[in-house]
């Protein structure tokens, strides 16, 4: 997929939000993690969504196991955004091809996928739902809500206190503390 569809189909979500803040009477400074998470869930309803405070109790209790199963963390965002910082252990791949490999070559029995705010991910997880592979989690909210909660992000083993707001628009659900001067 082009960065220009990715970036069409980005612009489209934006004006659609938009003109339903508009609809509702609200400003583009209101935008709501609620109303971002039903409009993706209306546009993905096949893709299973997990919550940050769900995924990150998955996590604990995965440490605390010694047989768990195998989860392939995927960060689907750009490149530059995911060397500002990423999740802990998580693999940067934008293609539902190299995702499907990199399962495969990793044996993981369920991937979950995260972005920014979970459009990105939830679009990447459905293209992986028509390839076949049933076992695919979109982290609604992804890393945003992620750092927002206080959560810790990374740049590669270290603990960092900074994300990539992707954009101006989109870095209005990212606390103002959280933001790096990348964009």
């Amino acid at each position: 997929m082009s960065s220009l569809y990715r970036h069409l189909r980005s612009l489209l979500l934006t004006s659609i939000l938009l003109l339903s803040g508009i609809a509702q009477g609200c400003k583009t400074q209101d935008l709501s993690w609620d109303s971002l998470k039903a409009q993706i869930r209306d546009e993905f309803p096949t893709v299973e969504h997990i919550s940050v405070t769900e995924f990150d109790q998955q996590l604990q209790k995965q440490l605390q196991q010694e047989t768990s199963t195998h989860i392939l963390l995927v960060d689907v965002r750009k490149p530059e955004e995911f060397a500002v910082s990423h999740l802990q252990h998580a693999v940067n791949l934008e293609d539902a091809d190299a995702i499907l490999e990199w399962a495969q070559q990793q044996q993981a029995e369920q991937i979950i996928l995260y972005c920014s705010v979970g459009y990105r991910s939830a679009k990447m997880a459905q293209m992986l739902e028509q390839q076949g592979w049933d076992a695919v989690v979109n982290l609604e909210g992804s890393i945003f809500e992620w750092a927002n909660s206080g959560r810790p992000v990374f740049l590669g083993s270290e603990a960092v206190e900074v994300v990539h707001p992707f954009d101006p628009f989109w870095g209005q659900l990212l606390d103002r503390q959280y933001h790096s001067s990348e964009s």
